[in-house]
């Protein structure tokens, strides 16, 4: 401590080249948690599989998240492997949204959503009042979001109250359920019971609005049953109406790869990939080497200056081994500053970069166990890392060398300190580049002329019919 307090610009200069680099890897770090963490939370998660459907019409495929009402039913009572299904509506499909009123109040509702009876069962969204297995087994329920029934009823008791939908349908609130967490991909305001729904009535495989999620019994494998269903669904041509080379069949996605590997259109939340999260992986590392680096070559360069104090430590009796972990052990120290100093600005960034990443990143989530453990890997990692070569080369000095004065920086010394800020600029240029470069490519991308007037074009997508419009 003696040592470092009395070179205080260096001090500086490596605590806080580090504490930057560290800040970085932190937000990286909670961002690629975010993602991988997706849908993680559901208890039954890893018997959960959403069926796509997947279609060729005249020669063009297309694969979809929506599927037709006939999906769950007949899939849970055609095979055996099936436990049971849920069909959710995705208000984000249909680009629509349902008017509210409660009251004096009136909004127009983007998030709400229709779904089956076992919906809370199915998945793991808490319910704070009201019982899952009775909140939407009946017409015209409704369970709303803690936030919602805040927004619509105050420090009144929302249930067992009434809103009206489009000022035409009363719905009997009947449960409240926590906020969906960030890192769902089912998001929701309102969950109402499917059997409002007309479409409820009756099974077809067209009129592909909800999504469907099957329930799999234990011990079922996922490509098992989808090595059956190509077979299953051309025995339904005479129903589908898919003939000669068209088809139509579904594809299982595990509920825990649906956000980072699906490629089917659609889904209530924006979906992931997995690439750029191995991409953020890659920048949050070559970060850490800059970081890593830049403490190795100014601890090196000073070596000069500890010579003598190494030369005396050793003609006092000091062994290589004590030498070496008492100039590691700065490097543990000076590190857990910086750690320190990075939780902080990490703190204090997350919400502008909550902003930019368009997620709800919780910095709690370092002070969980994993986190914690995570935390400790990185400071002892980077201590090593970074202090490993410079405490092998200050143990290393001769002591009577050092004490005639003949001490000088080895020719590989100064090779290896030449090469690590070689390093340094190659991977900071190359990570300047590159943002650069994509910075570049999204205004090109939002600003090119596309030929045509996007503020008088619509899009018009079919609810109805036999077969999808292409």
């Amino acid at each position: 401590m003696r040592n470092l307090w009395k070179h205080k610009a260096f001090t500086f200069i490596n605590v806080f080249g580090l504490a930057a680099g560290l800040t970085a890897c932190l937000m990286i770090g909670l961002y690629i948690q975010h993602e991988l963490s997706f849908d993680q939370f559901h208890q039954n998660g890893f018997r959960i599989a959403r069926a796509v459907m997947h279609y060729s019409i005249e020669g063009t495929s297309n694969k979809t998240v929506m599927t037709g009402t006939k999906v769950g039913p007949a899939f849970r009572r055609d095979f055996p492997e099936v436990e049971g299904f849920v069909r959710v509506s995705d208000p984000a499909h249909s680009q629509s949204t349902v008017v509210v009123k409660q009251g004096d109040l009136l909004f127009n509702e983007p998030r709400f959503c229709w779904a089956d009876s076992s919906f809370f069962d199915f998945f793991s969204f808490k319910l704070l009042k009201g019982n899952p297995k009775t909140v939407l087994n009946a017409p015209n329920q409704v369970v709303l979001t803690a936030s919602t029934a805040q927004k619509y009823f105050g420090t009144e008791e929302p249930v067992g109250k009434i809103i009206r939908l489009e000022d035409k349908v009363d719905y009997l609130v009947t449960g409240i359920a926590e906020d969906a967490p960030s890192n769902s991909q089912l998001q929701f305001d309102f969950v109402a019971s499917f059997h409002s729904l007309s479409a409820a009535k009756t099974e077809t495989w067209w009129n592909a609005n909800y999504v469907t999620y099957l329930l799999l019994r234990p011990s079922t494998s996922i490509a098992a049953l989808q090595s059956k269903i190509a077979s299953y669904m051309r025995q339904q041509s005479a129903e589908t109406e898919m003939t000669g080379n068209n088809f139509v069949t579904y594809l299982l996605e595990p509920l825990a790869d649906v956000h980072l590997y699906s490629e089917a259109q659609g889904g209530m939340s924006a979906a992931g990939d997995i690439t750029y999260v191995y991409i953020f992986l890659v920048i949050a590392l070559l970060i850490l080497v800059i970081a890593a680096t830049n403490y190795m070559n100014l601890t090196t360069a000073r070596a000069t200056e500890r010579a003598k104090e190494v030369g005396m430590r050793k003609v006092l009796g000091a062994f290589r081994g004590q030498l070496f972990w008492q100039f590691l052990s700065e490097s543990l120290v000076l590190t857990l500053v910086a750690l320190a100093l990075s939780l902080a600005a990490a703190a204090a960034f997350l919400p502008l970069f909550n902003q930019l990443s368009q997620r709800q990143l919780s910095f709690n989530v370092l002070f969980q166990p994993v986190g914690i453990l995570s935390l400790t890997g990185i400071w002892l990692l980077v201590s090593f890392v970074a202090g490993s070569y410079p405490a092998l080369a200050l143990s290393y000095f001769q002591p009577i060398k050092v004490l005639k004065g003949a001490f000088k920086n080895t020719a590989s010394g100064l090779l290896l300190r030449k090469s690590l800020i070689v390093l340094q600029f190659i991977i900071s240029v190359f990570l300047i580049v590159s943002t650069l470069v994509v910075n570049n490519q999204l205004k090109y991308n939002q600003n090119k002329k596309q030929g045509y007037d996007k503020l008088h074009i619509i899009d018009l997508r079919p609810v109805g019919g036999s077969k999808p419009i292409l």
